[in-house]
């Protein structure tokens, strides 16, 4: 998760350990674009299936 949430979020450990979920929170933004965008675009996100309700 990128940036910062005023709200609590739900999260299911549950699933996310079924699933093998990596979860990494980053503070600040400092080198993050290049593999975020390198990540989107090799398909390692696979963005269809992102909540995009909140935006």
């Amino acid at each position: 998760m990128i940036g910062g949430q005023p709200d609590p979020i739900q999260y299911d450990a549950g699933a996310a350990m079924v699933r093998e979920a990596r979860v990494e929170n980053i503070f600040r933004y400092a080198h993050v674009f290049p593999r975020c965008v390198s990540m989107l675009s090799s398909g390692a996100i696979d963005v269809k299936s992102c909540d995009h309700t909140q935006l």
